[in-house]
């Protein structure tokens, strides 16, 4: 299974996002309101984001 990527919201990705190892930051300040309200670094999408990673499935370029 490769890792689907959405080339549409790419540049809005890579400009208001980056990963550390599996935690995703904010870059920008709708970046992290983004982060904290989607609760995405919640101990279930960090499970998540480890175990696609172990698999190879996770590909943040």
């Amino acid at each position: 299974m490769a890792a689907a990527r959405c080339q549409r919201i790419s540049p809005w990705r890579a400009t208001n996002f980056r990963a550390d190892g599996v935690i995703i930051l904010g870059r920008t300040a709708i970046g992290r309101t983004t982060v904290r309200v989607l609760d995405m670094n919640s101990d279930d999408q960090v499970q998540l984001r480890e175990a696609l990673q172990s698999l190879g499935h996770l590909d943040w370029s």
